[in-house]
């Protein structure tokens, strides 16, 4: 099987998942919370990526970006919190019941080229009468969920913001991005580069995550670079 027939609404949550010559395209890391990859199909694209949840650390540990391996005794899952009234998921592969996942090595690929996606025209989808911007807006995301995507030209909506328990966890900060998505510091630290409201971003790059909101993760500092010209205005809300 693809990781496109996984992300494939077909396929139901608890179908066992084995996946041949994947790249990997993000390793988390960073912060407290670690050992989470993300591997995508090598021709990219949309529904081309996925996120895995719980592989066991010390296989993890020994991935790099751009690694490609197969995959074995995974299961797919759909999440969401409870407390998410958009019907919005996310899928993800975890180990199946009892066992564990097997992530077997084979070599070392050119990283994959991000996707370059539009978050104007994602944003311009976006409904503030329907639950989570409606439809359309969450079917645009839902194409690159997993996936790793380059956004040229999108402005930050405020400084880097902390949440959970203060002090906040230096992996615990987002800020709101044009696309109405956040870009969050769940794989590498977005405080330390002077980024205001308003910020105009010439390139942000990053897996696609959710968690309540579309999230943009990027993997370094090299992931994103001010500078950018042509951003459209830092509103909070529609229009971005």
């Amino acid at each position: 099987m693809t990781i496109q027939d996984v992300q494939n609404d077909a396929m139901p949550p608890g179908t066992h998942v084995a996946l041949h010559d994947v790249v990997v395209t993000a390793v988390d890391s960073f912060g407290a919370k670690v050992g989470d990859i993300w591997i995508e199909e090598k021709l990219g694209g949309k529904r081309s990526g996925v996120h895995v949840y719980a592989a066991p650390l010390d296989q993890v540990a020994a991935l790099t970006v751009g690694d490609e391996i197969d995959l074995q005794g995974a299961v797919k899952t759909e999440f969401a919190l409870t407390s998410d009234t958009t019907g919005r998921t996310v899928t993800e592969l975890e180990p199946e019941s009892g066992g564990q996942i097997t992530i077997t090595r084979l070599g070392t690929s050119t990283t994959i080229t991000p996707d370059h996606v539009d978050a104007a025209a994602i944003a311009a989808l976006y409904d503030s009468t329907a639950p989570g911007g409606g439809a359309a807006f969450s079917n645009a995301w839902e194409d690159w969920e997993g996936v790793l995507i380059e956004l040229d030209n999108v402005s930050a909506k405020s400084a880097p913001q902390g949440f959970g328990t203060f002090p906040y966890a230096v992996d615990a900060y987002k800020l709101g991005v044009t696309g109405f998505a956040d870009m969050e510091s769940t794989l590498t630290d977005i405080t330390m580069s002077n980024i205001a409201q308003g910020t105009c971003f010439a390139h942000l790059t990053g897996v696609v995550d959710y968690f309540i909101d579309y999230l943009v993760l990027p993997r370094t500092s090299a992931d994103f670079m001010t500078g950018g010209t042509g951003c459209p205005p830092a509103r909070p809300h529609v229009g971005q």
